[in-house]
């Protein structure tokens, strides 16, 4: 189930280089590792994350929605994912920022740091604004997307595109095109997600040098 312990742990067993989580805050102002910003999708619960506390939302079963052998598997503090990556110091991180706010960004951060792993990452966000935090504040590397795809995105060289070290294209829309226009910005093309045998071949044609997946075991 994504963004759980386990599936982590699967995905260092299957020597993925790099591993994505999402991000957001609780009630109580702790990070949890959980894709939306609600916990209907992935949980037995319902409710927005912001809603609940850290102990009502660990209470939650975060696998039984996908198979009932994954049933008791938890939504994760952010603090027990980084010491799960503590015993793998070489393991990179691609940290989603699902929260837009700066509360998200600096406690994110602290826990990071709390395990020296903030040279690990790269920071991830559908916001500008906070690609353009992480940039100027933090001088942190940052995949930002297509303008078209970004809340508050400021057209030009010079804006978000400037805050920008990679760019994440879904596979609908990749194109050795596109790939070859970023590039010349000096941004790195990343796509997402080839899932299968022909999709990971057409992004190698392509010309992308990064991939997210959601399966990594296709060649």
């Amino acid at each position: 189930p994504e963004n759980t312990i386990l599936s982590f742990e699967k995905a260092i067993e299957l020597g993925v280089d790099m591993l994505e989580m999402d991000l957001n805050v609780t009630r109580d102002g702790e990070i949890v590792v959980i894709h939306d910003l609600t916990v209907d999708r992935t949980t037995d619960g319902t409710g927005a994350v912001r809603s609940l506390t850290l102990k009502e939302i660990e209470a939650l079963d975060a696998g039984v929605r996908l198979f009932p052998e994954f049933k008791g598997q938890r939504v994760p503090a952010f603090d027990e994912f980084c010491q799960l990556i503590a015993r793998h110091p070489a393991m990179l991180l691609n940290v989603e920022i699902k929260d837009y706010s700066e509360e998200c960004v600096e406690k994110s951060l602290k826990i990071l740091e709390k395990y020296n792993l903030v040279s690990n990452c790269v920071f991830t966000c559908f916001e500008s604004e906070i690609l353009k935090l992480f940039h100027l504040k933090y001088d942190l590397p940052t995949q930002g997307f297509s303008g078209f795809k970004l809340k508050h995105f400021e057209p030009g060289l010079k804006g978000t595109f400037s805050h920008m070290t990679a760019v994440g294209i879904e596979m609908s829309l990749l194109t050795p095109e596109r790939v070859q226009d970023f590039e010349e910005m000096g941004i790195l093309p990343w796509a997402y997600c080839p899932d299968d045998d022909r999709q990971a071949a057409y992004a190698r044609y392509c010309g992308v040098r990064l991939v997210t997946c959601n399966n990594p075991e296709p060649s």
